[in-house]
């Protein structure tokens, strides 16, 4: 009996994640996709200026000068 109700406690929570993250995973899709080409393009361009890839190679190319 408490194996039968572990198991019926368990499912609904396993269910009730799964559709969350499908709902997170959605949210974050959309906020990724620019309403516009050029919308989108300049947001790659404040990523990557604002990197730590970038940060590194500026400190790199400041330090040889």
């Amino acid at each position: 009996m408490a194996f039968s109700e572990v198991q019926s406690n368990s499912k609904p929570n396993s269910t009730a994640k799964s559709s969350s993250d499908k709902h997170i995973s959605t949210k974050s899709t959309e906020s990724i996709v620019p309403s516009s080409p050029i919308k989108g393009v300049f947001l790659l361009i404040i990523d990557f200026l604002s990197s730590e890839t970038f940060c590194t190679s500026l400190k790199t190319l400041s330090s040889t000068f």
